[in-house]
């Protein structure tokens, strides 16, 4: 029986130590933090870190973020990935020079792109 409390305690907190060093980030709520026309690259870097991505564009670059929210069923193990998809959400950051210029967050849902991609190749 002892054996079995010492197992049981042992397993609570090598789960909580794996929680604790999963990196969150807070997209939609930190994208209000940045003001259009005045943010800087380094407020963005500091807020959100290193982007994804970077699309440079005409005019200016995009930083974009991304991350994907599951679900009750999707965090299933085994079960998760055939029952249903995580949302994906993005964050575009807009710059003309340093300064940003334009904030998008969007949610999108990857059955959804699957979807539209297998209809435009017919």
């Amino acid at each position: 029986m002892r054996l079995l409390q010492i197992l049981l305690f042992c397993l609570i907190i090598f789960t909580i130590a794996g929680c604790h060093n999963t990196p969150v980030r807070h997209l939609a709520a930190d994208a209000g933090r940045l003001d259009v026309g005045a943010s800087t690259g380094s407020e963005v870097l500091a807020i959100f870190g290193t982007p994804d991505r970077q699309i440079e564009q005409e005019g200016g670059s995009v930083w974009v973020y991304e991350e994907k929210k599951a679900g009750l069923v999707e965090d299933l193990p085994l079960l998760g990935d055939g029952l249903g998809s995580a949302e994906q959400v993005q964050l575009l950051v807009h710059f003309a020079g340093d300064t940003v210029s334009k904030v998008v967050y969007r949610a999108v849902d990857p059955d959804d792109l699957r979807w539209g991609q297998s209809h435009q190749e017919e």
